[in-house]
């Protein structure tokens, strides 16, 4: 029991009369409930141990346990950075156990007290169990311990077995395991592979992924004895000291089964004399000699030697003893058992103990939970109460036969509950039970909203259901939902209009016809146009309902005489003209074509015009001659005329025939000549004749003979020959020829280099000289150029280089880089991908969760799970990854988003009410003044309630009505009574005596009355006073009961 257990236990004991009992109660029941008990179970990973209250002093009377557990193949460190416990011999008063496994059942590492702090302290197993004890006096500051998991471990004894993590399961990547052996002295270790499987690596040179180093020796100073990897078992390995290191290491990538080895100790004797030192004296495991010195092989627990007397096989426990109360798993050497779910594996490994899922939060029971063998169920005490659907919760069970389960209208059952519901056109109130009216009037029709009116113009509400009407000017159709217009126009009001009656919906307009206008009492006017006329209108003419044009000469009336259109005089005879009428608007005027000239002004006679007459030639550059409306021009011998017939150019006569020469044609102005071309001489003057010059018999040719470069004449020119491997350049050089650029000048396989008159042959890269001509291939991947050095593969002059899932290759063709599997198609993921190094996760958004094939992201129904905010939750609706809250009828959502509060109408226009508005939760109501009732038909208007039709209004004589009441008056002679209606005879002589001794008694009764009231009022000062003596002591209580609670937690 906790503190927090007898908190509880206090509610359940102690009488609640005064706070300060509470308090009182509570202290004690906080000191005489039993030890304070404390501690936890954690698991895996690092985190810090400490005694209660620390680094305060712990308390007394403390019983505390602790259980740290990792995984099966990891052990546990403690390292303390405190420790001060009261000392006794042997520890008898406070102290604290530690245990090598999972209770106090396991072996005793130790048990400490006093000032002197442990040492490191190392598991051998999987688990540590602390527990820490004070008695009832004298305390001390406690302790503070860090704990730790890894996989390093030193291992002593004569034998014993090493494994990987999570052996045979898969290892862990980035693992850097350290596992000492230290055996007796004059003792060496031996190591027998049992089972051994880790990344491939290149064994031949170096394991450079993951792998096991074994080194003779106690550091990574001694011998190395071998670096292992990939799934070749390693032989029998015997060191020459009674020391051994093992180091397992593990890359950031691919990992496999790992490894287990046993080893044993054996006397380091002479080799010659033991035959177990050559070879294991061929035994697959142990080798061990007899008092003859005979080899006797031996197995390694978990294993049989077989008839050869050799070598050894897994023994099948499974299979042959069946250890294991439920599940078996065999494995080499060994095996491991599991329990059936609801069990869980006992400290002797191989029975199953029930797990008591009651100790745990009572299950997640509501109320009793009763546990079974591997499982357990949920009841309910109260017989009026049944288990609900989630096998969890009670509820009382309710029925609808008794008084219709408190529903206004319509009451369901679903056990172990009711509900309630209403009939069309209302609504359930936020009580649940009672039934508002829906106001549909409200609620324009869409498809996502119930009890909506479908009026399209005027609604009226009504209880449960609504009525639609029309505005003025339309009638309601058959469907008592849509309006029509009423064409106003097919009845008698047509007749209204002096002109013209237009319909539009909802009414109708008189108009009038074109040509007038409405005056100031609607009727139909002439308007005169002439008074504004169009611009064509020259002279306009106004008469009723519209106007006419008269034009000037030269003009005609258009179609309907309201404008001037001008007349073409050209369109007959041409106007006079004739060459060229030009219409104007209202006239015309002749015009000549170029070429021609008018006789006169008018120029409706035309006359040709010489344009050769000027220096007779006119604008030609030879010869003019004059046309009809025109000219020519022409041009002399030995030219042509230009395209823009005025100009004149030569003509080449070399173009006709080469002008009829042999060689050469010289065109000259108007004329030509003849001549030869180079390397000939003309023969006679006129140069038609020529005859070839020997240029290298003359000597005049322009050879390199220092190049070696001879000269060959040729008709009407000379060549320059080379040497072999030269060719001829710019007609006098030689130049060396390049064999290389023509293959069939070289025998070359790869590569050819010219040099002066020959070549030379190399190879390509990636290959190296096979002869003179010939190449072959190189290997690369013998350097190991690549980054996954193992995936590299040699090609013809190259090579190749790959890499593993989840890497590509860059573009140096030889590096590995991360794939961002989320770039293409989100990874696969639905929304978040995350990318790792050589692999992707996926995440969800807030408000999803991530389903099991860790892909898929499902929406979290925040309304179903009691997620959301909505204080009327029957108003949440989930939406893709969060929710909104509504509110019901008369409520409105605040800016938080999440409550409804009341939408008080009766702020706005008072409600509408005439005089008395109430609001109320989800509505309001009027009300009218006294005096005044409600009208039936519309409960938001009030009007006056005569008083003097029922009774006379109670008076006596005389009742007059006014707005909100009336009142009574008396007849003449009379007075009205103190009550106000009744009437008396005004007093006389007679009586007065008597009325005044009347009033004196009246005075003496009410000066009593005053003095009542001034008692009283005295008498409630003296009970606010008390009340507020009574509040203070009040608050008093429970600031003490507060600080008490304060102080219990704390301890």
């Amino acid at each position: 029991m906790d503190i927090h257990d007898n908190v509880l236990q206090v509610k359940k004991t102690c009488p609640v009369f005064l706070f300060i009992s509470i308090a009182a109660c509570l202290f004690i029941e906080g000191v005489t409930g039993g030890a304070l008990r404390c501690g936890e179970v954690l698991y895996a990973g690092e985190g810090k141990v400490q005694s209660p209250n620390h680094p305060g002093k712990y308390p007394s009377d403390v019983n505390c346990e602790w259980l740290i557990t990792t995984e099966y193949t990891n052990h546990i460190t403690l390292l303390f950075s405190t420790f001060e416990l009261e000392e006794s011999p042997g520890c008898h008063y406070d102290y604290l156990e530690i245990y090598d496994g999972r209770n106090a059942n396991s072996p005793l590492i130790g048990k400490y007290c006093g000032m002197n702090q442990p040492g490191p302290l190392t598991s051998s197993s999987q688990s540590i169990f602390m527990k820490f004890i004070s008695d009832m006096t004298i305390e001390r500051l406690g302790f503070s311990v860090n704990y730790s998991t890894g996989c390093s471990r030193t291992f002593y004894g004569p034998s014993g077995e090493i494994m990987s993590p999570n052996y045979p399961s898969k290892y862990n990547t980035n693992l850097d395991c350290v596992y000492k052996i230290q055996v007796g002295n004059r003792k060496r270790v031996k190591l027998v592979f049992v089972d051994f499987w880790l990344e491939n690596g290149d064994t031949r040179t170096n394991c450079d992924y993951d792998y096991l180093e074994i080194r003779d020796g106690r550091n990574s100073n001694s011998n190395l004895i071998g670096l292992f990897c990939g799934n070749d078992t390693p032989g029998m390995i015997v060191s020459h000291s009674n020391t051994m290191t093992l180091r397992f290491v593990t890359d950031g990538s691919v990992v496999e089964r790992g490894f287990l080895v046993q080893y044993i100790t054996e006397v380091a004797d002479d080799q010659r004399t033991n035959q177990c030192r050559r070879n294991n004296g061929g035994c697959a495991y142990t080798c061990r000699t007899d008092n003859r010195g005979r080899v006797q092989c031996e197995c390694p627990e978990g294993f049989n030697l077989n008839q050869d007397g050799r070598s050894c096989d897994d023994f099948d426990e499974c299979q042959e003893q069946q250890p294991c109360a439920h599940v078996c798993s065999n494995t080499p050497g060994s095996y491991r058992c599991e329990c059936w779910e609801g069990y869980q594996l006992a400290d002797d490994g191989k029975t199953c103990e029930d797990i008591n899922e009651c100790n745990d939060n009572n299950g997640g029971c509501q109320d009793d939970c009763r546990n079974l063998p591997g499982s357990y169920y949920c009841t309910c005490s109260d017989q009026n109460k049944v288990l609900m659907s989630d096998g969890l919760t009670c509820e009382v069970s309710q029925s609808c036969r008794e008084n219709n389960g408190e529903c206004e209208q319509v009451c369901h059952e679903r056990p172990p509950s009711i509900y309630c519901s209403c009939h069309m056109g209302f609504q359930l109130n936020s009580d649940g039970f009672n039934c508002s009216d829906v106001n549909e009037c409200q609620r324009p029709a869409n498809r996502f909203r119930t009890y909506s009116h479908h009026c399209n113009q005027q609604c009226f509400n009504t209880p449960g259901s609504y009525y639609c009407d029309c505005d003025d000017g339309f009638e309601l159709s058959p469907n008592g939902r849509v309006c029509k217009d009423i064409d106003e126009c097919s009845t008698q009001l047509n007749y209204q209009c002096d002109q013209k009656c237009t319909n539009f919906p909802g009414g109708y307009r008189c108009d009038c016809f074109p040509g007038w206008q409405k005056s100031p009492r609607g009727r139909c006017k002439d308007i005169n146009e002439c008074l504004n006329p169009p611009e064509d209108c020259h002279t306009c003419v106004n008469f009723e309902g519209g106007f006419e044009c008269e034009c000037r000469d030269g003009f005609v009336a258009n179609d309907n005489s309201t404008g001037c259109v001008d007349i073409n005089e050209c369109q007959e005879d041409n106007g006079g003209c004739q060459q060229v009428c030009v219409n104007l608007p209202g006239k015309h005027e002749c015009r000549c074509r170029n070429g021609f000239q008018g006789l006169n002004i008018d120029n409706k006679i035309c006359l040709d015009i010489d344009e050769c007459a000027d220096s007779q030639r006119g604008p030609c550059d030879h010869f003019c001659n004059n046309l009809e409306g025109s000219f020519e021009c022409s041009c002399r011998s030995g030219f042509y005329l230009r395209e823009n017939q005025i100009t004149c150019a030569d003509i080449n006569e070399c173009l006709d025939n080469n002008g009829g020469c042999n060689q050469r044609c010289i065109n000259t102005q108007s004329s030509w000549k003849c001549g030869c071309h180079s390397g000939f001489n003309q023969i006679n003057d006129l140069g038609q004749e020529c005859e070839d010059v020997d240029e290298c018999a003359e000597g005049i040719d322009d050879c390199v003979t220092s190049e070696g470069a001879v000269c060959q004449n040729s008709v009407g020119n000379y060549t320059c020959s080379c040497p072999e491997g030269y060719e001829s350049t710019d007609w006098i050089h030689c130049t060396d020829v390049n064999e290389c650029e023509d293959a069939s000048l070289n025998n070359c396989q790869q590569d050819c280099n010219n040099i002066n008159g020959s070549f030379l042959c190399s190879c390509f890269e990636g290959y190296e000289p096979h002869n003179n001509t010939h190449c072959q291939d190189v290997n690369e991947c013998r350097d190991r150029p690549c980054d996954h050095r193992d995936l590299c593969q040699n090609t013809e002059g190259s090579f190749l280089c790959a890499c593993r899932d989840g890497y590509f290759l860059t573009a140096d063709g030889t590096s590995c880089s991360d794939i961002n599997e989320c770039v293409v198609n989100n990874g696969g993921c639905d929304q978040i991908c995350i990318n790792d190094k050589g692999s992707r996760r996926c995440d969800c958004e807030v408000g999803y969760n991530l389903l099991g094939d860790g892909v898929t992201c499902q929406d979290i129904d925040e309304c179903e799970e009691g997620h959301a905010c909505c204080n009327q939750m029957h108003n949440c609706l989930n939406l893709n990854g969060s929710y909104t809250c509504s509110c019901d009828h008369g409520f409105y959502v605040e800016e938080d988003s999440c409550t409804c509060l009341d939408i008080d109408e009766c702020e706005i226009n008072n409600g509408g009410c005439d005089h008395t508005c109430t609001n109320f939760p989800g509505g309001f109501e009027c009300s009218c003044w006294e005096g005044f009732v409600s009208d039936q038909s519309n409960s938001s208007s009030c009007y006056d309630r005569n008083e003097c039709e029922i009774d006379n209004g109670g008076c006596g004589h005389i009742c007059t009505n006014y707005p909100g009441g009336y009142n009574c008056s008396c007849s003449l002679n009379f007075k009205l009574g103190i009550d106000q209606h009744s009437c008396r005879p005004c007093p006389t002589c007679e009586n007065f005596e008597e009325m005044q001794r009347l009033i004196l008694e009246l005075t003496y009764e009410l000066n009593m009355v005053k003095d009542e009231i001034t008692r009283l009022q005295q008498t409630n000062i003296i009970y606010e006073n008390r009340i507020r003596q009574m509040e203070d002591t009040k608050s008093s209580q429970m600031q003490l009961l507060s600080s008490t609670l304060s102080a219990i937690n704390a301890h």
